[in-house]
Formats: structure tokens, sequence, C-alpha cells
């Protein structure tokens, strides 16, 4: 994968945070881990996992750089959209298969935007990218410079008030892959958050103001990065759920 990455700072939820949440956070969270749990464990049982299940849907197998499903998935309600790719092999994380690309469509939620223009009916700002390693498990999250994805950027105070909109219902492309992806952002949305403003300070560069030069820089692709573990964010989260009899 290209360019620099910077980690996220101290903010993202670690495990010591679960018992500082008040109790409807945490049952939100512990939904969230159960429906990702519960997902992986059929997909399992099924003999496959959240790609294979995705990729199931594709008429013509799977080639690098395009968009699985064809067209994006894309709920119309929530203004929720994301796709499935893989860039060519030399061109990805280590031992990454492909990576979800998540975002919402802010022109149908401008009551969470600042006094500016509006965007057009079509403009995507861009959440957080998912990376799937070659059994189908979520191994990093990371965001990615605003030319990689054409967004209507926004600075990580607005974005994280989108990111709480995303919900991707109903059967198409998969069931499954929509309600785990959907889970799995609220799952690690407090680590998002963080991805964000470490997002920001790195393109700010220590100047304090994101520049359009910035946004535009084809040397930064990643923009932050974290590793993630999630059957043990899943087992910490459901443990502290069980603790508080939730």
């Amino acid at each position: 994968m290209q360019a620099e990455t910077a980690a996220a700072p101290e903010g993202g939820l670690k495990t010591a945070d679960l018992a500082r949440l008040d109790d409807a956070e945490l049952a939100a969270l512990a939904a969230a881990a159960r429906t990702v749990r519960e997902v992986e464990a059929d997909l399992t049982a099924r003999g496959g996992n959240v790609v294979a299940r995705l990729l199931a849907e594709a008429d013509d197998g799977f080639y690098e750089w395009d968009h699985y499903p064809d067209g994006d998935a894309y709920d119309a309600e929530s203004e929720s959209q994301y796709f499935y790719h893989a860039h060519a092999a030399d061109q990805r994380f280590p031992g990454e298969h492909g990576h979800f690309h998540s975002f919402v469509r802010p022109f149908g939620l401008s009551h969470l935007l600042p006094d500016d223009a509006p965007p057009p009916p079509t403009a995507l700002t861009h959440l957080i990218a998912v990376s799937v390693d070659i059994e189908g498990r979520a191994t990093r999250l990371f965001t990615t410079n605003r030319w990689v994805t054409a967004e209507r950027w926004y600075p990580a105070a607005t974005a994280v008030r989108l990111l709480a909109n995303f919900e991707m219902r109903g059967d198409t492309p998969a069931p499954e892959v929509n309600a785990w992806l959907t889970a799995l952002l609220r799952l690690y949305r407090a680590d998002i958050a963080a991805l964000m403003t470490a997002r920001d300070s790195r393109l700010a560069a220590g100047g304090g103001v994101v520049t359009e030069g910035a946004l535009d820089d084809r040397a930064l692709e990643v923009t932050s990065l974290q590793e993630i573990d999630v059957p043990a964010r899943v087992q910490a989260v459901e443990a502290e759920a069980a603790r508080r009899g939730l």
C-alpha cells in the first residue's frame, strides 16, 4: 500500500475503557459484537467468510481493482454505501486479500454538516477502509486521502457524526455482509474516530490547517492505520456486558 501512514493516537477504544462506558453504550457495543460473532460463525460453519459470501454474488469471478458488488452496495434510507476490492498484489498490505471502503452520501444528512454549500446528491464521504486477509478476517482499519476515492471531504468532527449514520440493511448484495460490516463499524466506532483525528493531524502536517494541496497529495495515500483483533474485541465487550448482566 502506497505512502506514509500515521498510527491512531490514544483515544481509540481500549479494553480498559469498557468499564467506563455507561450501560446503554455498552449494550450497543455488545449488540454489535454479537452480530459480528454470529455472522462470522454462521459463515464459517458453511465453509465461507464475508468475502467469499460477497464474491459468490459476482457473475464473472474476481479481478483486481473491480468493485464488488458491481456498482457498489447502497442503502437509500441511511445514505450508506460500500464496496470491496483488491489492489494489485504488489500494492497490498502484507497478507491482505482486499479491503472494504465505506461511505455515506452527505447530501441527505445536511443536519450533520457545517453551514457551507450542500454537496451534490451523488457526493460520497469516505468513512473507513477495512482490510481483510486471505482467510476473510478483518485485520486493520485505515483512512485514505481525499484523492483516493474522490470524496466530499470533511474534518474528523463532522466525519464522526456521519459515521454514526452508517447502516446497511436488506438482502442486496448479501445480507450477512451488510449486517457484518454495519456491526463492525459500530464495534470500532471509537477507534475509527481516533483514526479520523490522526488522519487530520497527518494532513495538517504540523500546520494546523488541512490544505487543498495536502488533500490532493498523490504521495500520501493511507493517512492513518490501526491493526485490529476482532475476536479479542468481541470477547472483551461481551465479557464486560456479562459482568454487568446486560
